[in-house]
């Protein structure tokens, strides 16, 4: 029903999903289709999936808790319009938002 909705008024709908708990028992935990908790249903009326990963979420490193940033990836694992990639970008522990990496000018 949602996707008709959406269909229908031509808008944009963001949904979101637990993962399964299985994630945390492999070596590599960056999401991958067929993670979400929900049905695979989710996954395939989607039109593009989008994880989020934080290795320091996943690892726990204690020293890192005192930095104000870590870094972040972005993976498009489906995209019905075009290819699948990732992005790096920076996670601000203190406003708890996903930023884009800062440019450094070296001239």
């Amino acid at each position: 029903k949602l996707k008709q909705i959406i269909t229908k008024n031509e808008i944009t709908c963001f949904v979101t999903s637990n993962l399964k708990t299985e994630i945390d028992e492999r070596v590599c935990r960056i999401p991958m289709l067929g993670d979400t908790a929900e049905t695979t249903d989710l996954e395939e009326l989607s039109e593009v999936v989008i994880f989020p990963y934080r290795q320091d979420y996943y690892e726990h490193l204690v020293e890192l808790e005192m930095e104000r940033y870590e870094k972040a990836e972005f993976y498009v694992e489906k995209n019905k319009f075009g290819p699948t990639w990732s992005i790096d970008m920076q996670f601000d522990r203190k406003l708890a938002c996903f930023e884009d990496l800062p440019h450094i000018n070296i001239f």
